[in-house]
Order: C-alpha cells, then sequence, then structure tokens
C-alpha cells in the first residue's frame, strides 16, 4: 500500500452537502466581487480611451 492509500484509509473524509453548500456560497460571493472589480477596470479602460488618455488597441 502506498503512502496515499494509508493516508485515505487513516482519515476517512466524510464532505457534508451543508460544507459544499457553504463553499459554493463562498465561491460565489467572490466570483460576484471579481466581477465587479473586472466591469469597474473595464468602464475605467473605456473612460480613458474615449479621453483620449488611453492608446490601448491603437497599434
Amino acid at each position: 500500500m502506498d503512502g496515499k492509500a494509508a493516508r485515505l484509509k487513516e482519515k476517512p473524509t466524510s464532505i457534508k452537502i451543508s460544507d459544499i453548500c457553504a463553499w459554493i456560497e463562498t465561491m460565489d460571493e467572490a466570483l460576484r466581487c471579481i466581477q465587479k472589480d473586472v466591469n469597474e477596470v473595464k468602464d475605467l479602460i473605456k473612460k480613458l480611451h474615449h479621453s483620449g488618455g488611453c492608446k490601448f488597441g491603437t497599434g
């Protein structure tokens, strides 16, 4: 038996549905925050681009 199998035999992992749900909610919240930040950055780039202060993608 290799080390990994021995560890699994020693300590059975019991994952509860509530743990999975809590993890999903946490990830969902984190993704919403990231999306908000991404949208703010996109808006900032648009503003800079329209004001002529930013030369992204203009070659």
